[in-house]
């Protein structure tokens, strides 16, 4: 029922700020003081909104890109929920978010318009497929450093999966 409830909020800040994606931080992100533990994220316009889905109650929203250059799109979460990685369409970037702070921190450049996005289960690499191109990053989450794009038979992919065994990435 809360997240019903949560649901009703994210449609008035939808109608309000032009939000429109929701994502949220997996189960494993409770305990140690994570902010992601029962937490929808919005994501929308160049910004991502945290709503306590207990409260129904929307927090404060973070910028992770210029609204004149991107819009924010696509996000996934490490498997401990404390950091999401947000694609900005329109842009060349991957911001990465601290959930636990609720902060933005570096913009991982990508080369070209970033879109979707997925993270190995071991939350060592997120993959991030190029819209416009047949390409895909990798990016170190340990160092948020862009490895050596590598191409894929599809442009501008919609969804990538990470299959947990073997390992392969799926586009």
């Amino acid at each position: 029922m809360p997240l019903l409830a949560a649901a009703a909020v994210v449609a008035v800040l939808g109608a309000e700020l032009g939000l429109g994606k929701l994502f949220s931080a997996p189960p494993s992100a409770t305990g140690s003081g994570s902010r992601s533990a029962s937490i929808l994220w919005v994501v929308g316009s160049s910004i991502v909104t945290p709503v306590n889905t207990s409260t129904n109650t929307p927090g404060t929203s973070i910028k992770v890109c210029d609204p004149r250059r991107c819009s924010a799109g696509p996000a996934v979460f490490t498997p401990d929920g404390k950091t999401a990685y947000v694609a900005n369409q329109d842009g060349d970037t991957v911001t990465v978010v601290n959930t636990v702070t609720g902060t933005a921190g570096p913009r991982i450049n990508v080369r070209e318009r970033a879109g979707v996005i997925a993270i190995t289960p071991d939350g060592k690499t997120a993959y991030v497929a190029l819209a416009n191109s047949t390409l895909v990053v990798p990016i170190d989450t340990a160092t948020n450093k862009p490895g050596t794009p590598f191409t894929t038979t599809r442009q501008g992919a919609s969804w990538l999966g990470i299959a947990p065994t073997p390992r392969a990435l799926h586009a």
